[in-house]
This record gives structure tokens, sequence and C-alpha cells, in this order.
């Protein structure tokens, strides 16, 4: 009976003139809250990228609202096509530093970890869009990185290995197999590429094309499944690595990742977890940040459910 009624509803509005089928929203404005308190509905930001060359200039990507861009530092926001895509999360992005009318988009969920359609570009601003996921295929690309000295060239590491390609997405060529990524850095000025999972830490440094794990000086926590990175401009021989487990766990390196040494961890405070008590849990498997200031490599900023 109800599809009944649903039936009959579409026939009526298609059957109204032209200038009676328009919309305009009627609500709900605000955001539901269920019986837990948890807000729904909203599109999480899943990544913040600014604009190569333009400070004012932003993008972000979400969970479950597609792909937006500010030109006035954030005041306000225009869609960038996605709405033509079919229902689909996005995880990543990457301005073509050549020409911001190029933009490559990975589908997917960081957060939950889920695929959906692989790598989307962009030669229009978003205008149209179309696939560019030959040979890397349906996987979510966590970080997409841009070749400083040739806009061909686009490293991203996923949940399902380390691919590169060198023709503009026109096709992909593994490089690394296997692992689920979670980060990856360039180290400013250089080919070098610092990258890690949940629990291991890979190098390159001729920008993707090989990769080797570094191990010495991490010992890394027993729980531990995410691992962020921190660089800076300020000294580029200086790298953090972030670890979830013990209540967040912070080694540095001061020979641009060829060995670390523990500089912080903490029985009594928890930089991971839902408030700074130890072992109050968290979500640092995904609900986790770092980076480190380009002015001042000591000056490092750590989020998950709270801001150090």
């Amino acid at each position: 009976m109800r599809n009944v009624k649903l039936l009959i509803a579409i026939f009526t509005f298609l059957s109204l003139p032209a200038a009676a089928q328009s919309w305009k929203q009627t609500g709900p404005v605000n955001f539901p809250v269920n019986v837990s308190g948890q807000i729904n509905g909203i599109g999480r930001v899943t990544q913040i990228k600014f604009h190569p060359s333009l400070p004012n200039k932003l993008y972000v990507t979400s969970a479950s609202g597609g792909l937006f861009n500010s030109n006035d530092n954030g005041n306000s926001w225009t869609l960038m096509g996605t709405d033509k895509f079919p229902a689909t999360a996005c995880a990543s992005l990457c301005v073509d530093y050549t020409d911001d009318n190029i933009i490559y988009l990975s589908t997917g969920d960081p957060n939950y970890y889920g695929t959906d359609f692989g790598i989307y570009k962009t030669t229009n601003a978003g205008v149209t869009w179309a696939p560019a996921n030959t040979g890397i295929g349906n996987r979510m690309a966590l970080e997409m990185l841009m070749d400083p000295s040739n806009h061909n060239i686009v490293v991203a590491v996923t949940n399902d290995g380390i691919w590169r390609t060198t023709d503009g997405g026109t096709s992909w060529t593994i490089v690394k197999s296997g692992g689920n990524f979670r980060d990856m850095k360039r180290r400013p000025n250089t080919n070098t590429l610092y990258a890690v999972t949940q629990s291991q830490f890979w190098i390159s440094n001729d920008f993707g094309i090989n990769w080797s794990q570094v191990t010495a000086g991490l010992v890394i926590p027993a729980g531990t499944n995410g691992l962020r990175l921190g660089v800076s401009a300020a000294n580029n021989n200086i790298l953090y690595l972030l670890a979830n487990g013990s209540n967040g766990v912070l080694f540095k390196s001061t020979n641009a990742g060829t060995s670390f040494v523990q500089t912080y961890s903490s029985a009594t405070q928890c930089i991971v977890c839902y408030n700074s008590a130890p072992a109050s849990n968290g979500q640092g498997n995904y609900n986790l940040g770092m980076c480190a200031d380009p002015f001042d490599a000591n000056h490092i900023y750590v989020v998950a459910h709270c801001l150090w």
C-alpha cells in the first residue's frame, strides 16, 4: 500500500506544470541528534588542503558531502561538481600546481577505511569528472602528492599499497605492494617521501619509485593501529612520528628518517584519547592528526579528540 501511495504521489507531481515542479528546502536545518546525543547527518571533513599558490583558497573533502572549495579563506564554500557522482564518500585530493582546474579526487571513507569508486580527475575545476583509476582500481588513496618537478607524476598511498602515475592519472603502477597506509608527507624541498601504515614507517628518496622500511629506534607500542607524521620546512632533517598506542608515543628523527628516538610517552596523560585521562580510549586509528610548525620545527600540534 505504501508503494502505491508513492507511485500516485510521483505521478501527481510529474503531471503538474513545470512551474509547480520546483523544489525548496523546508528543513530540517539543525543537525539531528539521536537518543545517545550523537550528532547525525553531517558530512565529516576528511581532508583540508590549501591552493598551491593562493593562500586564501582552500579545498575540503568530506565523508558524505563531496568536494568543496573556498576562495575567501573559508567564509563561503562552493560544491565542485561532486553532486553528480553516485552516492560516495571522498577521502583526499591533489590540486595541480600548474593549473588549478586540474584536480585529483579519491573516493572512499578514510575514517571507516572503506573503498568506493577509486580516483577521479577533473580538468575544468569540477564541471565534469572522469575516472582516473586504470591499474589502481577502486583503492582508496589516503593521500596523493604531486612531483614538484613534473605535474604528471602523482604518488598515492592507499588502503592496499602505494601507487604511482607518470601520465597524469591515465594509468597507475604499484610501487609498494600491500600495506594499509594512513599518512604520507614530503620532506620539504627534496624528492623524499615518508609514509606510514598502522604500525610501519616507509621512506622513498626518489619521489615514490622505490620504498624501504625503517625500524631503527622505532619500538612501536603494542596495540598501535594508527601512525601519523609531522615535518617542518624550518628544518627538513627533523621528522616526527606519532603512534596511538600506550596513550600516544612520539618519536623524533634528526637525520631525515634514517633513525628515531622516543621523545615522549606518559603513563598519566593520554594525548590520543577521548580526554587526557590515561586509558580513556579513543579513535586513534583514524581520528588523529599531527603537524609541525613550518617556521619552528620544535613546535608541533597533535589532534585527536583534544588538541595538544
